[in-house]
């Protein structure tokens, strides 16, 4: 599942999209964040069930659902 966070500015720097704020709360799984792919950079974020909804980076172009923030006030 996507979350709204990404290294795609500033490369192993993760801001929120949208607010441009860098992430200063994370929850990395462990080994997390990997730095590259062989295949490419990798550099969004995505929460991975397999090691209990943990933080992993991702490709950006990989295919997830997105988590959406909602406002409850």
């Amino acid at each position: 599942m996507w979350i709204a966070a990404s290294g795609l500015e500033t490369p192993g720097t993760f801001r929120w999209l949208g607010e441009g704020e860098e992430v200063s709360f994370d929850a990395w799984a462990e080994g997390e964040p990997a730095e590259e792919l062989e295949d490419g950079e990798l550099e969004c974020v995505a929460m991975d069930p397999f090691a209990d909804y943990g933080w992993k980076v991702a490709n950006c172009e990989a295919s997830f659902a997105p988590i959406c923030q909602y406002n409850l006030e």
